[in-house]
């Protein structure tokens, strides 16, 4: 697999997402209806961390900086998911809908418990990471690559919890949330570019020096010419890594044509389509598993750790 390929493998499931949000311009939700949407949307991200957190687990790896994130990140989204369900009128939903708030609910309490934070020692004792660190000198230490990862994903997990809007400290998941229930397109586009701290602590200035530009190079180079974890993802998802790049350039081939030819800023997109609700339920849906995870879903999951 190329250096493009590995590069784009993450962006698959996103872009699988937009795709099957293709349809008809939006009609405006019911308040209900709208708060639940948003509920699936949180459901889904909970479901999501949840799975790399038991993967991880299971793996041994719990003494990491990412499993304190993920641990840290996942009961704070719980939280916030637990508000919205509770607030959600059942009697004022019928049909599929009322069954999906029924599942979520039971699921959130039976499945998806708060993770202690001693699972991880770190979790327990986050302080804010020193985060104007020089990485390219951090990448060129001993154990370069490692120092580097750690010290990029501390301040991701740090930058994406601690996000500030009019005085509110948020966390990113909450931003992206709340971009699908707010209609005023000022007020989305002021949500959308409060994340923009998030962005900087991965790429900084998107120049050659940035944190996730040289801990990819460093990746490549330590590698060699092994095999890219990115080749498991792609044949646990039923891709075989040779087709990978050449399968998601027809995802976004098939994504323009399906799409009116005008432009949209992106705070309007995530309201529009993201969190909307369509004649078809969003990837992630309660409906498309209501307990753990198949072993397709293991499978990726076990292969993206």
């Amino acid at each position: 697999m190329n250096h493009t390929t590995s590069g784009v493998f993450g962006f698959g499931p996103f872009l699988l997402a937009m795709l099957t949000a293709c349809s008809s311009p939006p009609r405006p939700p019911t308040p209900v209806r709208a708060s639940l949407v948003a509920a699936e949307s949180l459901y889904a991200d909970l479901r999501t961390i949840r799975d790399r957190i038991d993967v991880n687990i299971e793996a041994g790896r719990t003494d990491t900086t990412l499993l304190s994130v993920l641990i840290l990140g996942h009961n704070a989204l719980r939280k916030d998911l637990a508000r919205r369900l509770a607030a959600v009128d059942s009697a004022a939903l019928s049909g599929d809908d009322g069954r999906a708030l029924g599942i979520m609910r039971r699921t959130l309490v039976r499945d998806l418990g708060p993770v202690p934070t001693s699972t991880a020692p770190e979790a327990a004792a986050a302080q804010e990471p020193a985060c104007d660190y020089d990485a390219g000198a951090v990448a060129a230490a001993a154990n370069g690559l490692d120092s580097l990862r750690k010290r990029l994903y501390a301040c991701y997990g740090w930058a994406q919890s601690h996000l500030t809007m009019d005085g509110e400290v948020l966390d990113r998941l909450s931003i992206l949330g709340a971009l699908g229930r707010t209609e005023n397109s000022d007020a989305r586009r002021k949500l959308f570019l409060s994340l923009e701290p998030v962005w900087r602590s991965v790429n900084r200035d998107n120049q050659p020096a940035s944190p996730y530009r040289l801990l990819i190079a460093r990746e490549v180079k330590e590698r060699g010419g092994a095999e890219p974890p990115a080749a498991e993802q792609a044949r646990a998802s039923g891709v075989p890594p040779d087709s990978l790049e050449r399968w998601l350039l027809r995802v976004l081939e098939r994504w323009r044509d399906v799409n009116p030819d005008s432009l949209i800023e992106p705070w309007d997109w995530f309201y529009q389509t993201g969190l909307r609700p369509t004649d078809g339920r969003r990837s992630g849906s309660p409906y498309a598993g209501t307990s753990t995870p198949g072993r397709g879903s293991r499978a990726r999951c076990a292969a993206s750790g």
